[in-house]
């Protein structure tokens, strides 16, 4: 995936890699802020695509971990994490495309959006990003705009 501009479907395993790749980099470019952060977050898709599932599947997990300086992205469900969503794919899709910035407007739009997904059953919550530093924010931040130019 050496050209940037290469765009790749929300939950095919090209955006796998690619999302994989994108956390390694911002580790990679940050190690002062982010070499001694640990977080662990583990999203569950639900209602994919079907073309995008594999063989007995009816959603499509991905677990982040971030490590002391190490990072990984993988297609695995787990529950033992620091932040774990049900979410709909639909709207994370609509949400993974759009790019966000650390700014008061923005960030209570995203809340009161998914306080609302949450009211509708479109998304559950467990954990939260309460306690994180503003370096493991802005590195979330990062790699969620950096996967937003390149998702389908």
């Amino acid at each position: 995936m050496s050209d940037n501009s290469e765009r790749v479907e929300f939950g095919s395993d090209a955006w796998f890699a690619l999302a994989d790749q994108v956390v390694k980099d911002i580790i990679a470019e940050n190690p002062q802020e982010l070499g001694s952060e640990r977080l662990s977050i583990c999203y569950v898709f639900t209602s994919p695509p079907a073309h995008l599932l594999h063989e007995g599947q009816s959603t499509i997990p991905m677990y982040m971990s971030i490590d002391h300086g190490s990072a990984t992205v993988q297609q695995v469900e787990r529950t033992d994490v620091d932040i774990l969503m049900y979410v709909d794919y639909a709207h994370s899709l609509e949400n993974g495309r759009g790019i966000q910035k650390r700014v008061p407007e923005e960030m209570e739009f995203r809340k009161a959006r998914q306080e609302a997904a949450i009211e509708s059953g479109l998304m559950t919550v467990k954990g939260g990003q309460q306690g994180l530093s503003s370096a493991l924010l802005e590195a979330l931040t990062e790699l969620h705009n950096r996967l937003a130019v390149r998702t389908l």
